[in-house]
């Protein structure tokens, strides 16, 4: 209920950061059982990247991180349109097909936007 941190006094990375390493587990634990089960369909943890929306504006600016997202997502920060494309690129990219348990998100390489699946 405190994404912002600011009751807590916290910059609110530590809440992002359980959600995130929740989500990779979770990803990971599907996964895993879709496999166990011969099921057809596989799951892949998905980052959008920096996206530069108004919701950057609505951190609180008592800490230093969020300054730096904030001035990231400004000079660096991808069109809502770039950050679906790794949601698009997980759902449609035939050399994903049989490798479910990735993790895919943007690549910023040479400023020149794609897609990249890793495992972690």
């Amino acid at each position: 209920s405190d994404m912002r941190g600011v009751a807590r006094h916290s910059s609110g990375l530590p809440i992002y950061g359980r959600a995130k390493l929740s989500l990779l587990l979770f990803t990971f634990e599907l996964q895993r059982r879709l496999r166990l089960a011969g099921a057809q369909v596989e799951a892949f943890a998905v980052h959008p990247g920096v996206v530069d929306t108004p919701l950057l504006g609505k951190m609180s600016f008592r800490y230093p991180f969020a300054w730096l997202t904030y001035v990231m997502g400004a000079v660096m920060g991808l069109t809502p349109a770039q950050g679906a494309a790794s949601s698009i690129y997980a759902t449609t990219h035939p050399e994903l097909s049989g490798k479910g348990g990735l993790y895919i998100g943007p690549s910023y390489a040479l400023n020149a936007f794609s897609c990249y699946a890793r495992r972690p």
